[in-house]
């Protein structure tokens, strides 16, 4: 079952709940302040690496390992 970020603007509270796609149809409330009128749905946003088995020659992607735990996709490096 895929697991869905949502926002109350209620009360300001991020969470997430697990579930099956027709729940998605019900009413979500809120679990700080049980409103369910002002919660909405977020856009959930996620991210995959490559395997390294890829050789980056024959990739059109950049290459982002710089060694950091970052993975080299931040400012930090």
């Amino acid at each position: 079952m895929p697991i869905y970020e949502f926002f109350c603007s209620g009360c300001d509270t991020d969470f997430e709940k697990i579930l099956k796609n027709s729940d998605l149809e019900g009413l979500i409330q809120c679990p700080v302040c049980d409103s369910s009128k002002k919660v909405k749905r977020k856009l959930s946003v996620f991210s995959s690496m490559a395997s390294n088995s890829m050789s980056t020659e024959s990739s059109n992607f950049p290459s982002y390992s710089s060694g950091h735990s970052c993975g080299g996709g931040c400012a930090c490096c």
